[in-house]
């Protein structure tokens, strides 16, 4: 018969190893993270992102063969204008849209096969859409 004390500190082992998984899996999803995001900026040659940017977002898809992502941020329109000035993938785009929306069709880089961009200047908002087969 196991004691109530044994199976206490085994519970309590047992609930340790999950918590720290559980810490260690938010970590290496930041880390995945940080990495599609710097890939984003690579694949589709734009300058780092805008300090001001806010509610970032990034999915990532794909498997051994292919990865793609997708970024979603929102920035004031006027460091928007200044980050797609420094961007060479949007200075060099094919563009697209009206003022207020603007698609860029980019020459993807890094070993990207695809990369576009949609920018609406009316929300601040930006959908970075590349990837890698």
């Amino acid at each position: 018969m196991i004691s109530r004390r044994t199976r206490v500190v085994g519970l309590s082992v047992l609930l340790g190893v999950v918590l720290a998984g559980a810490g260690a899996a938010r970590v290496v999803d930041y880390l995945d993270d940080q990495s599609a995001y710097a890939a984003t900026l690579k694949w589709a040659r734009l300058a780092p992102y805008p300090a001001s940017a806010r509610h970032r977002t990034v999915e990532v898809t794909g498997g051994m063969f292919t990865r793609e992502f997708v970024v979603d941020f929102d920035a004031p329109v006027a460091d928007l204008h200044a980050w797609l000035l420094a961007s060479p993938g949007a200075t060099n785009a094919g563009v697209a849209g009206a003022p207020a929306r603007r698609h860029y069709s980019i020459t993807p880089g890094g070993g990207a096969m695809f990369a576009e961009m949609t920018v609406d200047f009316t929300r601040g908002h930006v959908r970075i859409r590349t990837y890698w087969s």
